[in-house]
């Protein structure tokens, strides 16, 4: 009988370590601090989501005001204004072609807030080459927001702070690697 329960010891310890080395250390440390938190022993910053997702929101519909506008400009090759400065790491945009959505994304669960149907922004000016992708999506986990390119030798596609949506026959965002060259401001 002493032995079975060393053997039961062991294996329980086996248990509680590989679920430390899985992940496990993550969600304990989150449960103290908010454990901490709640007596009052460390200072954990709470975060008004609500605030944060109306303010996404907000600039959603700009960014869909300033879309249309750019859309409805008489002129071709050129560059149009459009901010995503209103966004938090917890949302990103999606394109396909034919709408674009706003998506909350918190704790791997994905939640459309709002979207749009709208023809194009499913590619990117990247120098004077424009790629189209089937979809396409924005992040702002990481400052500036991008867009996630995959592949052995690709990196991200990342926005500057000035102009964001460029005008040919489709409209197409503009990364901080295009040329912009003989490019002017649509009117």
């Amino acid at each position: 009988m002493e032995v079975i329960w060393k053997i039961v010891s062991w294996l329980l310890i086996l248990i509680f370590i590989l679920f430390l080395l899985v992940g496990g250390a993550s969600l304990l440390w989150k449960a103290a601090k908010a454990g901490l938190a709640y007596f009052g022993v460390i200072n954990y910053p709470t975060i008004d989501y609500t605030a944060i997702n109306e303010n996404a929101i907000s600039t959603f519909d700009s960014l869909i005001r300033d879309v249309n506008k750019c859309k409805a400009s008489k002129d071709n090759n050129c560059a149009c204004e459009a901010s995503l400065s209103g966004f938090y790491e917890t949302h990103k945009l999606e394109t396909n072609g034919g709408e674009i959505k706003l998506v909350n994304i918190k704790e791997k669960n994905e939640i459309t807030m709002r979207k749009e149907g709208l023809q194009g922004l499913n590619c990117y000016l990247d120098g004077k080459n424009i790629k189209k992708l089937d979809k396409l999506e924005i992040l702002f986990d990481k400052d500036p927001a991008y867009i996630p390119i995959s592949g052995l030798f690709s990196s991200n596609a990342q926005f500057d702070k000035s102009l964001k949506i460029y005008k040919d026959n489709e409209l197409c965002w503009i990364t901080s690697k295009a040329d912009l060259t003989n490019i002017k401001i649509c009117s």
